[in-house]
């Protein structure tokens, strides 16, 4: 039972309001309000409907909010894979391979490819990964590479893979590609 004075709740079995000390034996029990409808000339219209675009709102503003999160963590990284720059990439187009010390990686594929493209990201898995894509021609026909670098902790990185058309390519193909690049 609720007091009609204030409005309290109150057990049934008391006389007076526990709040205001009001005689409840008049207090009724408050209607629970339903949702009004309005109708229109072709369908009914629910005067609450407006609360889904308020979650819909809440649901954007939220994923919004875990982007731009994601990107004050990650945010060196997605820099380094959109711009082509990065302190991974710049470590692996800097470097150099041990068999070919004479020319950097960056300057070697550059020459070498057409439509050189440099990324960084944290595989999965944990590791730090360089992705080197571009085209060149094999048998009169245009073929993308992709070359993954594994960088480690101390700043050494190694080639982890490289496949054409999406293709994976053995250690001797690599190999063989390497050295035709350097030519």
């Amino acid at each position: 039972m609720f007091c009609t004075n204030c409005s309290t709740q109150n057990n049934s079995g008391g006389q007076f309001c526990v709040n205001c000390g009001t005689s409840i034996q008049q207090a009724t029990q408050l209607p629970v309000q339903q949702p009004v409808v309005v109708h229109s000339s072709t369908q009914p219209v629910s005067i609450n409907q407006g609360r889904g675009i308020d979650k819909t709102v809440r649901i954007i503003v939220g994923l919004v909010a875990v982007i731009f999160a994601l990107f004050l963590v990650f945010g060196t990284n997605m820099l380094g894979g959109c711009a082509g720059g990065g302190s991974d990439v710049r470590l692996v187009r800097e470097g150099y391979l041990q068999a070919h010390p004479d020319m950097s990686i960056g300057r070697a594929f550059d020459r070498f490819f057409g439509s050189p493209s440099w990324t960084q990201f944290t595989a999965i898995s944990g590791e730090r990964v360089v992705e080197f894509t571009g085209n060149f021609m094999l048998n009169n026909r245009e073929v993308e590479a992709v070359i993954q670098f594994e960088i480690f902790g101390n700043n050494s990185f190694e080639i982890r893979s490289m496949e054409y058309n999406g293709i994976p390519q053995t250690t001797l193909e690599i190999l063989h590609m390497i050295n035709a690049i350097y030519r």
